[in-house]
């Protein structure tokens, strides 16, 4: 596949013009570039859902006079989404299988045909066993990704393409997609892979293409290019590593913050006990379906659990998340876009919409004035891109839209912080300064748990890492102990490791 001279704006502003790319076959293309310097704008004139304004595309060697989604979907064109597009109503295997749902003119679908079909894919191309039958709003959101994943796969034949594909899985899942895609290449199929991830360059990659304001900056067989020239690359300035002076940041042992025992819901949940001193770091570590989301939910009331937690020394019983608030704990959403965005909002509403005594003058009267300089500074501080205050959020790209809710919660100065894969879909660039400020709120003596299925980012970050399976913790490793495979073996039930929770 072929993009000649491609140009294409959004009300006035220019996303890129005059962009050529090439796609070949038996190739998987690594597509990188900071958050909006337009990688999802190419994923979706690729896959005919937007039309460019100029250019020519071409498909095998053919120009082709009228491009949209229905002709790509009929030369073998799929693509996974960053934002998934399945029906949260439907089943797995009616997702995965959408399609012969929409052939079937003739007499009534097969249930057990179906079922049996998309349980053979999730076996044969991910190894998988999955109850397809379940319906998909019932599934973690990383379950979920796995399901667009197999769904997209089902549907292409020539050309796949990739938007953030690993940002909501394990390593462990994140590996077996990894072969799937080595069995694609290997069959010809022509693959980009939009990723955040530099490691997956030499992961999967055979060569490379860097986006920056719009247009494509570099390209490169894969290995050609280090770390920090790929950092260059993107955002016109190398990157350096995010550092902690441990000895000096923040108390060596504080009081304990959060103190949580027995917390056990009877199904996701199981007498999941630990404690967090203020400014300390703990990770919680685990493959898609350990139960790491379903204890953050649980401490803050979004999902009823047995059990005690304790904020400061003070039992925290009737637990809900505006009592949470109050008592300065907050939780930064995994699924972010869907939970805590008001997307048809403005970005300075959303910015300011748990903090609004903050924007209210005398009277019960809103200041817009202090609003926009209070949103505005926050937006600011987290190098958000965005036109106008006033512009809804749904405007941003996926990482913008992160930014601002991290923006929005990190800033309240809290006591305890939650953040679920804080820094998923967010460039190099914003994701050194998220790093930053978690560190910072550390330093400041803030209690913070991180969820992050980005196993080198959660070593990082993290004083002590905790490692969950089926609902319990199974390990837990201090920071001296860290290593990459004891933390899988314990997480895959290969092995247990480490030292008391």
């Amino acid at each position: 596949m072929r993009l000649r001279g491609i140009s294409k704006s959004f009300d006035g502003t220019t996303v890129f013009s005059g962009l050529d790319l090439d796609l070949r076959a038996g190739e998987v293309l690594v597509l990188l570039g900071e958050n909006g310097a337009g990688k999802s704008t190419i994923k979706n004139i690729l896959s005919g859902i937007v039309a460019p304004d100029a250019g020519t595309i071409e498909f095998d060697g053919q120009a082709e006079a009228s491009w949209s989604q229905s002709r790509a979907a009929e030369l073998g064109v799929a693509a996974i989404h960053q934002e998934l597009s399945l029906f949260p109503n439907l089943s797995v295997a009616e997702n995965v299988l959408i399609r012969e749902l929409s052939r079937s003119s003739v007499g009534p679908v097969s249930r057990r045909r179906l079922v049996r079909e998309a349980a053979a894919l999730f076996r044969d191309l991910l190894g998988v066993d999955l109850d397809v039958t379940r319906p998909v709003e019932s599934l973690s959101l990383g379950q979920r990704q796995v399901v667009e994943i197999v769904k997209a796969v089902r549907m292409a034949s020539s050309v796949l393409i990739l938007d953030e594909p690993t940002t909501s899985l394990s390593m462990h899942d994140r590996e077996q997609l990894f072969r799937v895609i080595g069995r694609l290449r290997a069959e010809g199929f022509a693959i980009v892979h939009v990723t955040h991830f530099l490691d997956e360059v030499a992961a999967v990659g055979d060569r490379v293409a860097i986006m920056r304001d719009g247009a494509i900056v570099a390209q490169a067989a894969a290995g050609e290019l280090s770390a920090a020239q790929i950092e260059q690359h993107m955002i016109g300035r190398e990157v350096a590593a995010v550092a902690r002076e441990r000895a000096n940041d923040r108390p060596a042992e504080g009081p304990v913050a959060l103190e949580v025992a027995g917390l056990d819901d009877g199904e996701r949940v199981r007498d999941v006990s630990f404690s967090v001193r203020r400014g300390e770091i703990l990770g919680l570590a685990g493959l898609t379906g350990a139960g790491r989301t379903e204890v953050l939910h649980a401490i803050v009331g979004l999902r009823p659990a047995l059990g005690d937690v304790a904020v400061a020394g003070v039992p925290y019983r009737a637990r809900r998340l505006a009592e949470s608030k109050r008592r300065g704990l907050v939780l930064v959403s995994e699924d972010r876009r869907l939970e805590q965005a008001f997307l048809q909002r403005p970005i300075a509403e959303n910015v300011t919409a748990p903090w609004l005594s903050r924007v209210f003058r005398r009277g019960g009267w809103l200041d817009r004035r202090r609003e926009r300089a209070f949103a505005g500074a926050l937006v600011d501080e987290f190098d958000v891109r965005y036109d106008s205050l006033d512009s809804p959020i749904a405007s941003l790209s996926g990482g913008n839209q992160q930014k601002v809710i991290l923006a929005r919660w990190i800033s309240s100065d809290p006591e305890v912080v939650l953040l679920d894969e804080p820094t998923k879909g967010i460039d190099v660039g914003a994701r050194a300064q998220i790093q930053e400020r978690v560190f910072r709120l550390a330093a400041r003596g803030a209690a913070i748990v991180v969820v992050s299925s980005d196993l080198p980012e959660l070593m990082s970050l993290s004083d002590r890492i905790l490692v969950m399976q089926r609902g319990r913790v199974t390990a837990a490793f201090a920071r001296e102990e860290f290593d990459p495979a004891a933390i899988l073996r314990a997480a895959s039930g290969a092995g247990e490791s480490g030292a008391a929770a």
